[in-house]
């Protein structure tokens, strides 16, 4: 019976010290994770802040205020810039603002105006007093402001994409730039490959805006913040393609 009891007593302890080596080990690697993600959202929040205010500018601004197009005397005043200053050699023609009007005032408030919303959000959703107000309710009810205009701003993308708006199609007559030229001749394939790229991208930030939904309704903060860093930085992604679309 000693030796019996000596046995378990010296099982139990190894189980014991087993277990707490263990859960020492998740606490690391929990912690390592989470301060990775912090460290990869302090690089990126400059950035999400800098395209934040140039959007406010690019969409309510007087020029070339996206927010306004499909307005007859806005779209008027566009292309009187553009003559004057001599922005077509330079930037392209100014259908690039204002082709949007062939929809009216959808483009507008279902694309500009919630893109401009979602990159303002997703600077405050980044900085760390968004989880400090308010027990942080502040951020629970900014990510989900922050979904929801995603998904308006990603309606507004399908009538874009439906009516064939994308610059390379309707303003340089399937001609994406050299790069992507290059790739179209050597490829075949029937959609351009910018496209391509472009339908894919907006795929991808549509998959990790749900994954970051799902994983804050869960609970799971760690993935969480894998899941929204990953959609602010596909949204930033997009932003950067944005003037130099042409290009690739």
């Amino acid at each position: 019976m000693c030796r019996s009891s000596r046995r378990v007593r010296r099982a139990r302890g190894f189980a014991l010290r087993r277990n707490a080596t263990e859960t020492t080990k998740d606490v690391v690697a929990t912690r390592g994770g989470s301060d990775t993600v912090e460290e990869r959202v302090s690089v990126l929040f400059p950035y999400v802040a800098g395209s934040a205010a140039f959007m406010a500018a690019w969409v309510f601004g007087p020029f070339p205020g996206s927010l306004y197009t499909g307005i007859p005397s806005h779209d008027e005043f566009i292309g009187q810039v553009y003559d004057v200053l001599h922005f077509t050699p330079v930037f392209g023609p100014s259908a690039l603002i204002t082709k949007y009007n062939e929809l009216g005032r959808i483009p507008a408030l279902t694309h500009a105006l919630p893109g401009a919303l979602w990159c303002a959000l997703s600077a405050w959703q980044l900085h760390p007093a968004s989880r400090e107000k308010f027990d942080g309710a502040a951020h629970r009810w900014g990510g989900r402001a922050m979904l929801a205009a995603a998904a308006a701003l990603m309606v507004g993308y399908a009538f874009i994409d439906a009516n064939g708006l994308p610059a390379d199609v309707h303003d340089f007559h399937g001609h994406s730039g050299a790069i992507a030229d290059a790739l179209d001749n050597a490829t075949h394939t029937p959609t351009p490959v910018n496209t391509v790229g472009l339908r894919l991208l907006a795929g991808w930030f549509v998959f990790t805006g749900i994954n970051a939904g799902v994983t804050a309704r869960d609970g799971d903060i760690t993935r969480h913040k894998v899941w929204a860093l990953r959609h602010v930085a596909a949204g930033l992604v997009s932003f950067f393609l944005f003037p130099y679309g042409q290009l690739v």
